[in-house]
């Protein structure tokens, strides 16, 4: 008798030990809550950016970027009295790429060039040049306006005088846009002016051994507006 005592007694008192000691046990006296897993589309989220930003740090590469309001134009080039045609091809940061205006009233540039002739040196130089638009409607206007040239050529320095007229075909843009593949993401922006056109112009180029000319020139135009961005990529991958 005395011994069933004591094993009860034992059993219960390991009983009560279980029941304080697990907090699982559905039938002990005391219970301690469980706090609830993470989980939704919330957790999602964070867990990829985490994912991305891990990348970048440990062996990723995140570039910025940014593309300025741009004119582009890739024409033909000849010469009063000479019978030697040259392939021109300018660019530079405009004006009037950066804004959303139908109804801009001028543009200001400022770039590059340089002219290829079939015989002879090749000249390049730089250009600033003003123009005002004299027609516009939603989708197309007209300017006409001045550029000033800078030539080399050579061993010297000339100078370029010539008045033009473009016509171009715009829209203008707002637009947020998004990429990614399993080797990387880019995200980014485009704002301003959208453009292909047509332009001409003419005028006259002194060049250093004082020998001088009457030009003509005419051929393509593209407007590009501002685009800037970021691409995260991780190097290495196919």
């Amino acid at each position: 008798m005395r011994g069933t005592m004591v094993r009860a007694g034992a059993r219960t008192r390991a009983r009560d030990f279980t029941r304080f000691g697990d907090a699982s046990d559905p039938t002990g006296d005391v219970s301690i809550p469980r706090a609830p897993a993470p989980s939704g589309p919330g957790l999602a989220l964070a867990q990829g950016v985490l994912r991305w930003f891990a990348l970048a740090l440990l062996g990723g590469c995140i570039v910025p970027y940014a593309i300025p309001p741009v004119k582009a134009e890739i024409g033909g080039m000849t010469s009063v009295g000479r019978h030697d045609p040259a392939l021109h091809a300018a660019g530079g940061v405009h004006l009037a790429s950066a804004t959303q205006s139908h109804h801009q009233k001028f543009d200001l540039g400022i770039g590059g060039f340089g002219d290829w002739p079939e015989h002879g040196p090749t000249q390049q130089g730089g250009y600033v040049d003003g123009a005002l638009f004299v027609d516009d409607s939603p989708r197309t206007r007209t300017s006409l306006g001045f550029r000033g040239e800078l030539r080399w050529a050579g061993a010297g320095v000339g100078t370029g005088a010539k008045l033009r007229i473009d016509h171009e075909l715009y829209g203008t843009s707002t637009k947020n846009y998004t990429s990614s593949d399993h080797c990387g993401a880019v995200s980014g922006a485009w704002f301003g002016t959208a453009a292909v056109g047509l332009f001409a112009e003419a005028g006259r180029v002194w060049m250093p051994d004082n020998a001088s000319a009457w030009t003509a020139t005419a051929g393509l135009s593209l407007r590009l507006p501002v685009g800037a961005g970021v691409y995260l990529g991780i190097p290495g991958c196919d």
